[in-house]
C-alpha cells in the first residue's frame, strides 16, 4: 500500500498538530489545580470557596498550557508556515517532507499510534511525529486508519509473544534455582 497526500502548513494547522502531540488530559489539569489549591489555598475557608478556587486554578492551568503550546508552535514551525507538507504512508514507512526537511520513520520504530481529529500521532523512542489527516482524501484516510489498526494488532501480538517467552524463560530458571538450593 502506498498513500500520498499534501497540505499547506498554516498557523492553525501547525497549532493543532502541536496540540495533538501533547498528552494533555483533564486529569493533568485537575492535578495542577489540586496542587495549586494545596499550595496557595486557605485551609480555613469554606469548602465551596476552595472548590471554586480549584476550578479557577484548573482553568488558569489550561490557559497557560494552551498559550505555551501556541508559543512553542510559533517558534518551532514559523519557518514552515505557507510551505506544503508532502506525506507518504507505505507498508514499510511514513515520510513527512516540509520544505527542505524530511522525516522518515520506519514502522519498526513506531512504539504507539494515536488518532485525533487533526492527525495521526506516531510515537517513536525519539519524539512524536504528527501526520496531518488533512493531507489525504477521505478514502486515503480510511486506508491509513486500517493500516494503523493492522499495525497496532501486530504490535500487540509481538508484545504478548515477548511476554509469554519471558514467562516461559522465567519458569525454566526456577527449577534450576531450586535444584541448586537443595544441593
Amino acid at each position: 500500500m502506498r498513500v500520498r497526500g499534501q497540505v499547506a502548513t498554516t498557523p492553525v494547522l501547525a497549532w493543532r498538530l502541536q496540540l495533538a502531540t501533547l498528552r494533555l488530559t483533564w486529569l493533568w489539569i485537575a492535578v495542577v489545580a489540586v496542587g495549586a489549591l494545596i499550595l496557595f489555598g486557605d485551609t480555613g475557608s469554606d469548602l465551596v470557596v476552595r472548590v471554586v478556587r480549584a476550578v479557577g486554578y484548573g482553568v488558569a492551568a489550561a490557559a497557560v498550557v494552551v498559550l505555551l503550546s501556541g508559543a512553542l508552535t510559533w517558534y518551532s514551525w514559523r519557518s514552515r508556515f505557507g510551505a506544503t507538507q508532502h506525506v507518504e504512508v507505505t507498508d514499510r514507512r511514513v515520510m513527512v517532507q516540509t520544505g527542505d526537511t524530511t522525516v522518515t520513520v520506519p514502522w519498526a520504530k513506531v512504539v504507539e499510534t494515536r488518532r485525533t481529529r487533526t492527525a495521526w500521532v506516531l510515537r517513536t523512542e525519539a519524539s512524536p511525529l504528527p501526520v496531518p489527516r488533512a493531507a489525504f482524501s477521505p478514502q486515503d484516510a480510511a486506508a491509513v486508519d486500517q493500516l494503523l489498526v493492522d499495525r497496532a494488532a501486530q504490535t500487540k501480538a509481538r508484545a504478548l509473544d515477548a511476554e509469554r517467552d519471558a514467562k516461559a524463560a522465567g519458569q525454566e530458571r526456577r527449577p534450576a534455582r531450586k535444584a541448586r538450593r537443595e544441593d
